[in-house]
């Protein structure tokens, strides 16, 4: 058995997972320019981080223990003095140690001392062994990468890099050698569903039109915390499952309460009652709310992905309710049951692969939403990006060799994409931007992580499934298999919603925690409970049900209480008193009333246990009924207790945001000036603060906090010394990759908003301190060059207009180096080049500027072929300043890659005009008018070139095939010609 600070260190990581399947689909940040998915990757790295060092501190206790242990025992074997210890219940958070093992309690002084045995690792399960594959092949794709710092630190939008892609798969590791408990698991899955309720509320808040938050989106727009509507449904699409998986873990125990051969009394009446009330006012109202929020997103494959999901949950609720009967013949139907659900499982694995990497899905099949034609245009080039591997880099690739085993790297699939472009996408109304990954999550994995990626997530997802399947055959109890089952419908969801959209930071969080439930309660499910540990739901001294809400409550507070910390407080410093007044007071007056209750009641427990037994009950079983009601006592008296807290809690921190949310016209105002680095600093204490909190809320009611001895003091401060190293490394790294990307992105928000109201100075100042804060971000510099372009602008002296003109090339040239490979840089470089152009006083400077634009207009198209948007500002841009010649070249490209593009024949006509080129333009205007047969004006540029040829009759009848497609404001000049012809 553990120690206390192991226990603790193991309710740490727990509130960690919690927190994080709460706090990350519910998060948003209004401060910053982003908003939506960096903050949530950030948010969980912290937690990811706090639960690493609760993690290395529990670790460390193993040597350290050791250690003290042999030294306690051979003081105690120096004294006379036998002291007998007094016999305590036990806290009942016991699950078993973690992959890697930790500390066990110092032995009895009458036990023999082992030898040090340093830590050792059990034969992990193999969905373990390759989610560590995993987690190695991101370290070595990085490494790898076509642009490393992309891999690294992610994408401005999305910020998946490696190390929140690592995050995900601690998280996998710790659930999966942590989650041992059906307690753990009931809380889990009540947590998905408490914390799914604002969210899908607000997203039908925000169809009925009734959004309080400023979004400047069109009224009805559903996207609710997610971002957009597509990431709403991928959340949805799992909670659902997850909480129709939590309504069936709270009807299983009912069946066996209600038999006949169950003593009847208020221990049975009192959990069937809190089961009921969950049952009716958590779990149904929820999938309601859940159904109709996922309806209203109008993303139709994840609605169909939650269909297959309860299918799926149907049948394997079958099979589980058949191999629960003794009949050899029912359980053998069950079994069927199960085997008709693995091919499903099977079934829907293949067409995954067979829709991502073949041409055999027909483009009806595709199109059920409005993003069909989207996914149709990607999907294309998508694949020939992992069956061609093009180089993005053009002037070459190290380790082009192995791309196709390791891939690009992460975040980096966009610049492969842009060598591939399809030209369909780009002349669309949504194509022409940068396409950062497929609409299908196969495709992305094997661009950004080779075959070998596609290999490991595959497998991930085939064993994980297996495995799940056999623990469903041979599980010992209906809740293993109904807890499987429900994780194997959601994994199944997920998949589906996974081929046809982006998989935000909560859809990836959500995908490593169900693999993580699935290993842990298989793994337990194939295990033989430990005596007394079975679970009994209808227990008065044992009420999970209460401690599962009491949580869930303590989650949606400190959840609350961060939200507001982020979005609505006065974070500036001369306001942060009151702030901390406004919060600290009632989470204090809380934590006086717990403090104040868990000494009252240890001093009692203890009187009660010591008191001499009555000598009419002096047999031991009268001593153990004794022990047993004091305990049943304590155990009620707590939950009581920590649940009027928990709901403080809770309204405390709605009434800090529904009072924000009534004052938003003011916060927005002054939070438009709000300290940044208080902001990020009063978040990510409110989320350490936030774990600790939920992490006590773990501390069941059987024992009160006991003092520690005095070897457990010495222990506590040497593994505290221990882990000091490793929390100083931490911090260090959640300031370098937390802190500073947040408060700069805030500052971002700060700057852009100063230079929409015309503050130039104001957000160029701004924009150089975000460079300070996060110098190896590209997209930074290019923030600054615009701001320094829209001040060289409103100058009239060429001297200082030059000078701005100057810093803003020179920051786009540092971005340009940060990340060659982004052809944004280069285009916003000519382009920087052609307004400095308009500016010029000479025609040789002008000139000059040209040719600077020109070449970076070739360095973008370099990066992104296809893209003939490009080529049409660098064509356009040549016309305007009449070099026809460098004009036309451009134009003809375009018409090389489109030959259907009529505008581009359009100017190819002119230019050949003038040129005196006149049977190409005579050429180039005939099939203008097979591209647009009824404009008129290359009717009426071909009626000029066979007046100048001489050809009247052909001119006039060009110009008479003109004047009737003209509007009546041209047809003056169109008959002035015909006069002239026809004279």
């Amino acid at each position: 058995m553990s120690s206390r600070l192991g226990r603790f260190c193991e309710m740490i990581m727990e509130a960690g997972w919690l927190l994080a399947v709460v706090m990350v689909p519910l998060f948003f940040n209004l401060n910053t320019a982003t908003v939506f998915e960096p903050d949530k990757a950030a948010l969980l790295q912290v937690i990811v981080w706090i639960m690493v060092l609760a993690w290395a501190v529990r670790f460390l206790q193993r040597p350290t223990a050791w250690a003290l242990g042999r030294v306690g025992r051979a003081i105690r074997s120096g004294s006379t003095t036998d002291v007998v210890p007094v016999e305590e219940p036990e806290d009942d958070y016991d699950p078993p140690s973690v992959i890697i093992t930790a500390l066990d309690e110092p032995l009895p002084p009458d036990l023999p001392s082992p030898p040090l045995q340093w830590p050792s690792i059990w034969l992990p399960n193999l969905v373990e062994i390759l989610a560590v594959a995993w987690g190695l092949l991101l370290i070595v794709a990085t490494a790898l990468s076509v642009q490393g710092w992309s891999s690294l630190l992610g994408s401005y939008t999305r910020a998946q890099g490696v190390l929140a892609l690592l995050g995900y798969v601690a998280v996998f590791l710790l659930l999966a050698g942590n989650l041992r408990s059906r307690a753990q698991v009931e809380r889990l899955f009540l947590a998905v569903t408490l914390s799914s309720v604002p969210v899908a509320v607000y997203a039908i808040v925000q169809a009925a039109g009734l959004d309080p938050l400023p979004w400047g989106a069109p009224s009805g727009t559903v996207a609710s915390t997610l971002g957009n509507a597509s990431f709403l449904a991928g959340y949805l699409v799992l909670a659902l499952p997850m909480s129709l998986t939590g309504l069936l873990l709270i009807l299983a125990p009912l069946r066996g309460s209600l038999r006949r051969d169950t003593p009847r009394g208020l221990g049975v009446l009192v959990p069937i009652v809190g089961n009921l009330a969950l049952l009716v006012a958590v779990y149904l109202p929820t999938l309601l709310v859940q159904l109709a929020a996922l309806v209203l997103t109008n993303a139709w494959y994840a609605v169909l992905g939650a269909v297959l999901a309860v299918l799926l949950l149907a049948l394997f609720v079958l099979a589980v309710a058949l191999l629960s009967l003794s009949s050899r013949l029912i359980q053998t139907a069950g079994v069927v049951a199960v085997l008709v659900g693995a091919v499903a499982l099977a079934l829907a694995l293949t067409g995954a692969v067979a829709l991502a990497l073949t041409d055999m899905t027909p483009a009806q099949a595709i199109s059920l939403d409005s993003l069909g034609t989207v996914r149709a245009l990607i999907w294309p080039g998508a694949r020939a990006v992992v069956t061609d591997w093009p180089s993005p880099n053009p002037d070459g690739d190290l380790w082009a060799p192995l791309r196709p085993a390791v891939g690009y790297g992460p975040e980096t699939f966009a610049y492969a994409f842009n060598q591939v472009y399809p030209l369909d996408l780009m002349q669309s109304a949504e194509g022409g931007g940068l396409v950062d990954r497929p609409y299908n999550t196969l495709l992305l994995v094997t661009g950004e992580l080779g075959y070998i990626g596609l290999a490991l997530h595959l497998a991930l997802m085939a064993v994980a499934f297996l495995g799940g399947l056999f623990a469903v055959v041979r599980g010992r109890s209906v809740y293993h298999r109904l807890a499987l089952a429900g994780a194997m419908a959601a994994l199944l969801a997920w998949l589906v919603y996974a081929q046809f959209y982006p998989v935000p930071t909560a859809g990836w969080l959500f995908f490593w925690v169900l693999l993580g439930v699935l290993v842990a309660v298989g793994r337990q499910a194939r295990e033989r409970p430990k005596e007394g540990q079975a679970y009994r739901g209808q227990a008065l001294a044992d009420p999970q049900r209460a401690y599962a809400l009491l949580t869930g409550l303590m989650l949606l507070g400190a959840t609350g209480t961060v939200f507001y910390l982020a979005n609505f407080a006065f974070t500036r410093w001369e306001s942060l008193p009151t702030e901390l007044a406004i919060l600290a007071g009632p989470w204090a007056v809380l934590a006086i009333v717990v403090g104040l209750a868990n000494w009252g009641v240890g001093v009692w427990w203890r009187r009660r246990l010591s008191a001499p037994a009555d000598s009419a009950a002096a047999d031991v079983e009268a001593e153990s009924r004794r022990r047993d009601r004091v305990i049943e006592v304590t155990r009620l008296g707590w939950t009581i207790l920590f649940l009027l807290v928990a709901v403080a809690a809770v309204l405390v921190s709605l009434g800090l945001i529904l009072v924000a949310v009534n004052n938003m016209g003011t916060l927005v105002e002054v939070n438009a000036q709000a300290t940044p680095e208080l902001v990020v600093l009063l978040v990510l204490v409110a989320v350490a603060l936030g774990v600790v909190g939920v992490a006590l809320s773990l501390k069941r009611a059987a024992v009160p906090f006991k003092p520690f001895t005095w070897s457990g003091l010495i222990a506590f401060g040497l593994v505290v010394l221990g882990a000091g190293i490793i929390k100083l490394l931490l911090i260090g790294v959640v300031f370098l990759t937390v802190y500073q990307p947040m408060q700069a992105d805030i500052l971002t928000k700060q700057a852009q908003a100063t230079e929409q109201a015309g503050q130039g100075d104001r957000s160029i100042a701004l924009y150089q301190q975000v460079i300070a804060l996060t110098p190896n971000r590209d997209w930074t510099y290019t923030f600054l060059a615009r701001a320094h372009v829209q001040v060289a602008q409103a100058i009239s002296a060429s001297a200082q207009r030059d000078a701005q003109m100057e810093q803003g090339i020179a920051a786009l040239e540092q971005g340009r180096a940060l990340n060659p490979l982004n052809p944004d840089h280069s285009a916003e470089l000519a382009r920087a080049y052609v307004t400095w152009a308009g500016m010029a006083e000479s025609a040789a400077v002008q000139d000059t500027r040209i040719e600077k634009a020109g070449a970076y207009y070739e360095a973008a198209v370099r990066l992104t072929p296809h893209n003939i948007k490009l080529l049409r500002e660098m064509a356009d841009m040549y016309f305007k300043h009449s070099r026809l010649a460098e004009a036309a070249r451009g134009y003809e490209r375009i018409v090389t890659l489109a030959p259907d593009d009529a505008a581009a024949w359009g100017y190819l006509g002119l230019i050949y005009s003038q040129q005196k080129k006149t049977d190409q333009a005579i050429a180039a205007f005939e099939k203008l008018i097979t591209l647009v047969p009824d404009r008129y004006e290359p009717y009426l540029e071909l009626a000029k070139l066979y007046q100048g040829m001489g050809n009247q009759a052909k001119a006039l009848d060009m110009a008479q095939k003109a004047l009737q497609r003209a509007p009546d404001t041209a047809k003056p000049v169109i008959q002035q010609l015909i006069n002239e012809l026809e004279q």
